[in-house]
């Protein structure tokens, strides 16, 4: 009874990777060199992707929160900002470096 279009239709799940592919190979490649990536770059770098990447997750969590749901909630930035005030606070009175944050 299932014909070939529900079966495409259905299926929620990407086709992985298989050693044959050219996804696969460049995965291979790539995973190593953002392994590596962070012991050759400036701080300066390190500190712009760590920024990003940040952003980035936050930018993420409220697409989920609020653009698929629907529900208007600041909570998650309410914790991001307490988080980023006592690192700040810690860094200054307890003398943390900054890779402690």
């Amino acid at each position: 009874m299932n014909s070939e279009a529900d079966n495409v239709a259905g299926s929620s799940h990407a086709p992985r990777s298989q050693p044959g592919d050219m996804a696969f190979w460049a995965s291979c490649i790539n995973h190593p060199r953002r392994l590596i990536l962070p012991w050759l770059a400036s701080p300066l770098w390190i500190r712009i992707a760590t920024e990003v990447l940040m952003w980035a997750g936050l930018a993420q969590s409220w697409n989920i929160i609020g653009g698929y749901t629907g529900y208007l909630c600041f909570g998650h930035g309410a914790f991001f900002g307490l988080g980023a005030y006592v690192t700040g606070i810690a860094m200054i009175h307890l003398k943390w470096p900054f890779g402690m944050g």
